[in-house]
């Protein structure tokens, strides 16, 4: 699938799990899953390396090149096109025992995400949930904190929180941008905490906040090199002077 994925779309937050943290997250979830079924949304590597251990996993992805991907690999239907702004199919609910996803690390998504996972998982079903580690922006330990706050408030059991856990495959668009740079190589830098919840019975459902469903172009004629992404029309504040700042283009 690695081979096969679309170049990422930065305003979609899409990093890669390094091979490594696809191995360790999938381990994690047969485990967990005990032959039953598994929720892979936005996490088509994990959906991936499920299926091809003979679980019954669902893919769920709002890029479509990422759903003919995984779907190239399969004669089954794994997976399909979703957007979280969306609530998922009725059929869906308490369907699941393990739910793996990697949300956008953004506080509105992250929860809708979050959300519903936990909406489709069966009564003790478990959740691994990347979490944007300290340091990553201001304010990103409050957000933390009232998330695990809100889980134990609505009756939901905090298994374990792992530190520095999970890995992600530097992006091409980063590559190419830092390339120019002596020092830089590109080597696997940026790592998630991991989140283990699990849904107790009669547990409260997560407050969902509504989203803006925002359309986005996507333009490719090999997916998987290079893709051109549209969304709506904006013009620059005429006033604003562009003023080029050297020092951001050597750090990453």
């Amino acid at each position: 699938l690695f081979v096969r994925l679309p170049a990422p779309d930065p305003f979609r937050s899409q990093w890669w799990f390094t091979g490594e943290t696809v191995d360790h997250l999938a381990k994690r979830a047969i485990a967990v899953a005990n032959g039953e079924r598994v929720l892979c949304l936005g996490t088509p590597t994990i959906g991936h390396e499920l299926l091809n251990a003979g679980l019954g996993a669902l893919v769920l992805d709002v890029d479509q090149h990422v759903v003919d991907a995984v779907r190239s690999l399969s004669k089954e239907t794994i997976a399909e096109q979703y957007d979280v702004a969306d609530p998922m199919a009725p059929e869906l609910e308490a369907s699941f025992r393990v739910a793996v996803i990697d949300p956008p690390w953004y506080d509105a998504v992250f929860r809708a995400f979050l959300g519903r996972a936990l909406w489709a998982l069966t009564e003790n079903g478990e959740l691994f949930c990347t979490l944007p580690p300290l340091l990553t922006r201001p304010g990103i330990d409050g957000f933390r904190r009232d998330l695990i706050a809100e889980l134990i408030a609505t009756g939901h059991e905090v298994l374990g929180l792992e530190i520095a856990r999970l890995g992600y495959v530097v992006p091409r668009f980063e590559e190419v941008a830092l390339k120019r740079l002596a020092a830089f190589r590109p080597i696997p830098w940026r790592r998630a905490d991991l989140l283990h919840v699990k849904r107790l019975p009669g547990v409260k459902p997560l407050t969902i906040p509504e989203l803006e469903k925002v359309v986005i172009e996507t333009f490719a004629r090999s997916p998987h090199e290079f893709r051109v992404f549209v969304r709506g029309s904006q013009l620059l504040d005429p006033r604003v002077v562009l003023d080029r700042v050297e020092a951001y283009s050597t750090n990453v």
